[in-house]
């Protein structure tokens, strides 16, 4: 996953044998765990490429999951922090996955055993992972992200543009006008549910 970037850094040239091991999303079976906003987006990008989607929503169950895991090409997970979400995938349900499977987190970094994860990488357990959120933020100097193999860190960078700020107060002032003029309010918080 990160070879290119290594290459880049030793100035060394591959070219057609690298061609072997890159892969398409034609066809991939992927699980989309958590299946809000940004999940059933991820479902409706991946139409075009015939991927078979297996979603799990808030009523998810652990058999389920577990079978699933089994075939997964691509995992991302998308969920809030939650008691229901706190590292679900832990080293037992990482190690159902197969060795040439992509674990994606974009939700909160609560939802895996970052250790676990690390050492299924480094262990060639699965074949590579794009985090976008950690545990902590920022990782300490000494946390294993920052020297794992196959591991994109994208520092919690997924949702932001230059215009973030912009969109925001957007948000705020339609929420604004609603109050004013007596209609339901979007983007209630429900606190049973944590999110």
């Amino acid at each position: 996953m990160d070879t290119c970037a290594s290459l880049k850094e030793t100035k060394t040239w591959l070219g057609e044998a690298l061609r072997p091991r890159l892969r398409t999303l034609a066809g991939r079976n992927v699980i989309l765990f958590g299946f809000g906003a940004i999940n059933r987006r991820m479902a409706e990008l991946l139409q075009p490429f015939d991927c078979e989607i297996a979603a799990f929503h808030s009523d998810w169950k652990a058999a389920n999951l577990d079978d699933a895991l089994a075939n997964a090409d691509i995992v991302v997970c998308a969920v809030p922090d939650a008691p229901g979400t706190r590292r679900v995938f832990d080293r037992a349900r990482l190690s159902r996955m197969p060795g040439s499977a992509l674990f994606v987190n974009v939700g909160r970094g609560s939802i895996v055993d970052e250790g676990a994860l690390a050492g299924h990488l480094g262990e060639g357990g699965i074949s590579g992972a794009v985090i976008d959120v950690t545990d902590e933020e920022p990782l300490a100097h000494d946390h294993p992200f920052w020297d794992c193999p196959n591991l994109i860190l994208t520092q919690h960078t997924a949702g932001g543009t230059e215009d973030e700020i912009d969109r925001k107060l957007q948000v705020f002032v339609a929420n604004l006008e609603r109050f004013r003029s007596g209609r339901p309010l979007a983007g209630i918080v429900d606190f049973k549910k944590g999110y």
